[in-house]
C-alpha cells in the first residue's frame, strides 16, 4: 500500500470493522470543567497577591564585571540567590540548573545544583562582622569554582541526580 503512494482507509482494521467505526463523542461535564478551571484562575489570583512581587532592574555591572572577577556570571548569579534566599531563611535552599551533555549523542540533560557546603560558608560569612571582607571575596571565588566544576562534570555526565534520583 505505501508503495502506491498511500494507504488504503477503506480496508477493515479488524475483521468487520474500519478505523473510524471506533470514533464516538466524548462525553464531557463542560460545566465541572469550567468551574475547575475558575477554581485554578482563583487559587493563581490568590497566590500571586499574597506576595510581594517586583522587578528589579540592576545596572550596577554585567557579565563584564563578573568575567573580570574571574568569576563566572552563572556561578556568580547562583551564589546570589542562594545568598538572597539564605538571608531571608535562615538556610541554603534546593536550587535545579538543567545542564545539558551535549557531547554524547542524543545527549540528555544532567541536574545542576548550586546548594554546596562551600555555598553555605560563603553565606554564612556574609553576615558575619569578624569575617574580613578579603575572606568573603574568598569564599565567593571558593563557592563559584564548586559550583561551575559541579557544572562541568555534570556536563560530562558525571553528575549523581540522574542516576541515583531519576
Amino acid at each position: 500500500m505505501l508503495a502506491t503512494g498511500g494507504l488504503d482507509y477503506s480496508v477493515p482494521v479488524v475483521a468487520g470493522t474500519k478505523a473510524t467505526d471506533a470514533i464516538s463523542a466524548l462525553p464531557l461535564n463542560t460545566t465541572a470543567v469550567a468551574a475547575e478551571i475558575a477554581e485554578a484562575e482563583a487559587y493563581i489570583e490568590a497566590e500571586w497577591n499574597a506576595h510581594n512581587w517586583r522587578a528589579v532592574r540592576f545596572t550596577g555591572y554585567g557579565n563584564s564585571a563578573m568575567k573580570g572577577f574571574g568569576i563566572s556570571p552563572d556561578a556568580y548569579t547562583q551564589m546570589a540567590m542562594q545568598l538572597a534566599y539564605y538571608r531571608l531563611n535562615g538556610k541554603p535552599c534546593g536550587t535545579y540548573e538543567s545542564i545539558m551533555t551535549r557531547g554524547f549523542l542524543h545527549g540528555r540533560t544532567e541536574v545542576g545544583r548550586s546548594t554546596s557546603i562551600d555555598a553555605l560558608n560563603f553565606c554564612q560569612a556574609m553576615d558575619d562582622p569578624t569575617i574580613s571582607d578579603a575572606a568573603k571575596v574568598e569564599l565567593l571565588q571558593t563557592a563559584t569554582t564548586a559550583h561551575s566544576g559541579y557544572l562541568a562534570k555534570a556536563a560530562k555526565a558525571q553528575g549523581v541526580d540522574r542516576i541515583l534520583l531519576g
